[in-house]
């Protein structure tokens, strides 16, 4: 639970059923806020002086879809991706709150400007720029200037250091977080920080100022006296279970070690809000741990898993939505590749079911762009990929996959073939899937007569994929090419610079179907192939402008796509 002590704000705790109050209703709000909420709320009451409002999380959905901090007498505009509603002051979201909960357990501090309002003050090395600047897009609203960088000589080293740093404007905004940790000037820890305390919180506060020693992990709360560490260490046992020692730095100083009993349970809190410059700290990106030799890559290579046709469908769906990061030879930091996929943050579940099967890697939320993305950087997991993507590949990306077997090969004693691009047929295995799930869509078309000039039901499978791969600046022409013939559909080229295939002849679309139904989707576009099949299969047998027929077409059609409020996930439960 997160919440304000100032006057006109309200909180909401985490839970799918979530209650919360607002004082001092401007009760002309009502009948908006009833609109605001829709598809959230369950239901509201008016109570004298308090709102009470319930509300609903889908399961589809992200914890992370909370409303906070929000005066009640300026709501006046709706956030695009309903995390939180803001006024023109632009007032935070929940999961910003919990960030700077752990920055200022951290480095970060919040400094009084005239003694009425305050502003933030981030500062880092620059050996961690890329986090820096993480953290400036978390706060450029609340920022004027970007992130500069500034050099000191020390003459105790006689180096020169650089670092990074950027502030916050003013704002009253700042103030409660200003009187929460600070007293005379100095910092202290609130009493009430165990009610306040998230996983979230914990991930920034080990990034800010935190470090793997050992089996364990260290954070660095020097500044803090020992009373202070002591309650750290219970607020971090009482809200996560965590067990941690004590450990004496220097006279009078003190810093809280993670035990190893806690590693696994702590990096399970942290890893999903760990920025990719930061994973080195949890050892997840280490290069210098235990090298793998052939044996270990071939018992790796040779597991089995239960799931077939996952290797394809994988690999589909990685040539469409995903990437591979390769480290730079020069960085200071030495860090393992990342493979990656990103997921529409509706089909996290798919996601968590590809991470369970795999079983390495994270899942990282990215709500401003409403997405997931799946993450492995393990060296083992990043060989299990290899071994299911390796001969499945199609696209121009097979040169990423390339530049990461000579990465594990140059510092691993490994010797990892790279095979080259699948000749297989496309309705062979289930690449298309993954591709489809990844950058296909559905859609059903009715044109009545009060629209058009003449009534039209038809439906449409559309697939568009850029014209260049950016990295190797090879053209995806001869995969779109392939797709197209299979579904005897015609490759355009959009204004946008796609390629776009758009299947519309009851000759296209029943071989879409073909398709389809022998190697099924995974996605909620799953389910939208099924109700779109169905429609297709109404116009195939020609009953589409029936009565009957119109109704159940409009049914489906109205409950597709962006109208599919709730996801059935079963279809899952086979793989």
């Amino acid at each position: 639970m997160f919440f304000s002590s100032s006057k006109n704000k309200f909180v909401i705790n985490k839970s799918p059923n979530q209650d919360f109050q607002i004082s001092k209703l401007d009760k002309n709000l009502d009948s908006y806020l009833a609109g605001l909420f829709e598809g959230f709320i369950k239901g509201y009451t008016i109570n004298q002086n308090y709102l009470s409002i319930v509300m609903f999380k889908s399961d589809n959905l992200s914890n992370d879809i909370l409303l906070e901090d929000t005066k009640v007498s300026t709501i006046t505009k709706k956030s695009r991706n309903r995390n939180y509603i803001t006024d023109e002051l632009g007032n935070m979201p929940s999961s910003t709150g919990e960030i700077l909960i752990g920055l200022l357990l951290g480095d970060a501090h919040v400094s009084k400007v005239n003694t009425k309002n305050s502003r933030f003050l981030f500062e880092q090395g620059e050996i961690h720029r890329d986090y820096l600047f993480h953290l400036y897009d978390l706060f450029k609203d609340y920022c004027k200037t970007e992130p500069k960088i500034s050099s000191k000589f020390d003459k105790r080293t006689n180096k020169t250091y650089s670092r990074v740093k950027f502030s916050t404007l003013t704002s009253p905004l700042f103030n409660y977080y200003h009187d929460l940790f600070y007293l005379n000037g100095n910092k202290i820890i609130p009493a009430n920080l165990g009610e306040l305390l998230t996983a979230r919180s914990l991930a920034y506060w080990a990034m800010d100022d935190g470090n793997k020693t050992g089996t364990g992990f260290r954070l660095n709360t020097q500044s803090f006296t020992k009373d202070e560490n002591l309650f750290l260490m219970k607020i971090l046992k009482d809200n996560f279970n965590l067990d941690c020692t004590l450990n004496i730095h220097s006279k009078d100083l003190y810093r809280i070690y993670i035990t190893t009993k806690s590693m696994p349970k702590f990096k399970d809190l942290v890893s999903p809000y760990f920025h990719e410059s930061m994973m080195y700290k949890l050892n997840e990106t280490d290069t210098n741990a235990k090298k793998l030799n052939k044996e270990d890559a071939n018992h790796i290579i040779n597991s089995p898993l239960l799931d077939k046709k996952l290797d394809s469908y994988l690999t589909g769906f990685f040539e469409a939505n995903g990437h591979i990061w390769i480290p730079n030879l020069n960085a200071t930091k030495k860090h393992n590749p990342r493979f990656c996929i990103t997921f529409h943050l509706k089909d996290k579940p798919l996601a968590d079911k590809l991470l369970e099967t795999l079983g390495y890697g994270f899942i990282r939320i990215k709500l401003k762009e409403n997405a997931c993305v799946l993450t492995i950087s393990p060296l083992k997991g990043l060989i299990k990929v290899i071994s299911l993507i390796n001969g499945n590949m199609r696209t121009p990306k097979i040169h990423q996959l390339y530049s990461l077997i000579d990465w594990i090969n140059s510092n691993h004693n490994t010797n990892l073939n790279k095979l080259p691009l699948s000749t297989n047929l496309l309705n062979s295995d289930s690449w298309l899937a993954g591709f489809i799930d990844a950058d296909g869509s559905f859609l059903i078309r009715h044109s009545t007569l009060e629209t058009s000039k003449k009534e039209r039901i038809a439906c449409s499978f559309v697939i568009e994929q850029r014209l260049i791969d950016p990295k190797s600046n090879e053209d995806y022409f001869s995969i779109l090419n392939q797709i197209s013939n299979l579904f005897s559909t015609k490759l355009l080229i959009t204004n946008r610079n796609y390629y776009r295939l758009n299947a519309t002849s009851l000759n296209s679309i029943k071989l879409v179907i073909t398709y389809l139904e022998q190697f099924n989707l995974r996605s909620s576009k799953y389910l939208d192939s099924l109700d779109w099949i169905e429609a297709a299969k109404i116009i195939i047998d020609d009953k589409h402008y029936t009565l009957e027929g119109k109704n159940r077409v409009d049914l489906l059609k109205n409950k597709m796509n962006r109208n599919r409020t709730m996801i059935d996930w079963e279809h899952l439960n086979k793989y």
